[in-house]
């Protein structure tokens, strides 16, 4: 009888799922306490995605930087080139140039500024007068100039030297190289051209006023059929110009084929 009166009192009293005061929930699962254990594993996995995207950007920067190094290189190759700059050949002789027409005694352009020269090239290939000499033969007081610049006579053609190179004052005359009036003149009554290069004489004309026909504004012209030293000084073989040039109506051919002098 006290057996059973005990077994009454203690289910009484206590819930079924209370079986320890002590001890924990059983219903209770979760874990309550740390996870202690360390991740060993090793990742061996092998990344073998292929990345097929464009780079569609466009670099709208603008480099505004500046360059500021100096060139401290030294040229060190050898120009073997040969310049031929459009210029003809500067090594003549004679027979190459001559005088063909000269103007002595201009009008109404003053003698100052309307004297000039013409040359003919015979030489069948261009020249460079650049260092050709231009005088007379006055054993006093001679008087030369030199061409100082590169002069393209070209083959079979003619070039204008004068006094002034100024058309609106030459007379309207296409001067390649004007020479210092101060140095040469022509004379209006008689007077030597002499052509000269490295020493040698190429042409030399010596005119005179009565036996070579000179008449003011009117130029003295070579027969185109006589490019000889013995022409050079013989008056028959010159004529005075017909064809007129120029606002100011001289009569003349610069730098063109001379008249016809019947010769």
């Amino acid at each position: 009888m006290r057996t059973s009166l005990l077994f009454l009192f203690t289910t009484a009293c206590f819930p079924a799922a209370y079986t320890n005061n002590s001890g924990r929930d059983s219903d209770d699962t979760a874990n309550a306490g740390g996870d202690t254990a360390a991740d060993t594993a090793s990742d061996t996995a092998t990344d073998t995605a292929t990345d097929s995207g464009e780079d569609t950007s466009v670099d709208t920067g603008t480099d505004t930087g500046t360059d500021t190094g100096t060139d401290t290189g030294t040229d060190t190759g050898t120009d073997t080139g040969t310049d031929t700059g459009g210029l003809g050949d500067p090594d003549f002789t004679v027979g190459d140039v001559w005088v063909s027409e000269f103007m002595a005694n201009s009008h109404p352009i003053d003698d100052a500024v309307g004297e000039w020269i013409e040359l003919h090239n015979a030489a069948g290939r261009d020249l460079d007068l650049k260092g050709l000499k231009i005088g007379d033969t006055d054993p006093t007081l001679p008087q030369v100039v030199t061409i100082d610049q590169h002069v393209l006579l070209p083959a079979g053609g003619y070039v204008v030297l004068g006094n002034s190179a100024d058309k609106t004052k030459n007379g309207g005359v296409d001067v390649a190289w004007a020479w210092d009036g101060t140095l040469f003149q022509l004379g209006n009554d008689g007077d030597e051209i002499v052509l000269a290069k490295a020493g040698t004489t190429l042409d030399a004309i010596a005119y005179e006023e009565t036996a070579w026909g000179m008449v003011k504004g009117v130029s003295v012209q070579r027969d185109e059929d006589h490019y000889d030293a013995a022409a050079s000084n013989d008056p028959s073989l010159w004529c005075a110009g017909t064809s007129t040039f120029g606002a100011d109506a001289q009569i003349g051919t610069p730098g063109a084929v001379n008249d016809d002098c019947g010769k």
